[in-house]
């Protein structure tokens, strides 16, 4: 862990605020059963390094707590990071039609890696956790459920859902949400709303657990408000914006310097009424190879309704709508009623 510090004419102010970074930051490395795991939230806009500074803190669990889970949520249609670090194993929910492609060729290349042992398959969540191995970053793709009123799931879903079934026990485990903006984007309305009220109870449930989550998005406004009050932790990266739930002023993070290879990423951490200022000197570089996760509706186990044509996932195999309502109706139909 590095943390330094910029000289300026006012170099007592700076190292003060260094000390109090560096202090802030051991807290989210904790690793005390009577305080439990903290949450951390990372803003900053595109090339702030944010995700470089999450790859940081799975990074860091790896080798100081070997025996902690690590589970990291990546974005579809983009490139995957999680191959940035040093160890990384990709679970796929089975049924959920992901399937992985070379972002230069476009080539499919699933087969080629489970032929390298690089994806497993799993079914329940329980699946997931048994077969998820401590100190490496398990890469988790979800299927999208296709709920009526959710739109753009896209595994997120499953993601609310699996965060609350780690929060059962006190096992150590940590989650990494990377673009978090897009499982809790403001302005949700219907079902997903609900959806994203229960995940922010779960967010705050997290502060008496040994459940670490980790999420980072470009700016506060991208996600609902009350998500955003329940982390402990705020990184506010080059480019990102003051809110009211904050201490750190449009100044400071004004002040901010662009990152750079040579000289890292740097940053202001808060908790509560306390903050301090950090810097991170690793910036991770992009792999040799990338490839994205998109979902393929054939490989789907999904069908239409025959009566409203809405995509679902059928129970059974000659289930033909999508829920009770749509049957009662389409039965109406065929009687003129």
């Amino acid at each position: 862990m590095a943390l330094n510090l910029e000289l300026n004419n006012k170099k007592e102010q700076i190292s003060r605020a260094a000390i109090e970074g560096e202090k802030l930051l051991r807290r989210v490395f904790s690793h005390d059963d009577n305080i439990g795991a903290r949450s951390t939230l990372t803003f900053g806009e595109p090339g702030s390094c944010k995700t470089a500074v999450t790859c940081h803190i799975c990074e860091h669990f790896m080798y100081a707590q070997p025996s902690d889970k690590l589970f990291w949520r990546s974005s579809l249609n983009s490139p995957v990071q999680f191959t940035k670090l040093p160890k990384w194993h990709i679970y796929v929910e089975k049924d959920s039609g992901i399937r992985f492609f070379d972002r230069n060729t476009s080539k499919d290349i699933t087969d080629e890696l489970h032929k390298k042992r690089k994806i497993t398959y799993f079914k329940t969540f329980h699946q997931l956790y048994s077969y998820a191995k401590p100190a490496v970053c398990n890469a988790v793709f979800f299927k999208d459920m296709h709920l009526k009123n959710v739109f753009e799931d896209n595994g997120s879903i499953q993601w609310f859902r699996f965060i609350r079934y780690l929060l059962r026990d006190f096992n150590w485990s940590h989650v990494f949400l990377d673009e978090y903006q897009e499982m809790v984007k403001a302005g949700n309305n219907k079902r997903k709303w609900h959806e994203i009220n229960k995940h922010s109870d779960d967010i705050t449930r997290a502060r008496k657990s040994n459940v670490g989550i980790h999420g980072n998005c470009h700016q506060t406004e991208q996600i609902d408000y009350r998500v955003l009050t329940g982390f402990m932790i705020v990184l506010q990266l080059y480019g990102s914006r003051p809110f009211k739930y904050n201490m750190v002023s449009k100044s400071a993070i004004g002040a901010l310097r662009e990152p750079a290879i040579e000289y890292g990423a740097e940053g202001w951490i808060s908790e509560a009424g306390h903050f301090g200022k950090v810097r991170f000197t690793k910036i991770y570089e992009p792999p040799s190879r990338s490839f994205e996760a998109r979902i393929v509706e054939e490989y789907e186990n999904i069908k239409k309704c025959s009566f409203c044509g809405r995509t679902y996932i059928p129970n059974r195999s000659d289930q033909q709508y999508c829920d009770k309502a749509c049957k009662e109706k389409a039965y109406r139909k065929r009687k003129g009623g």
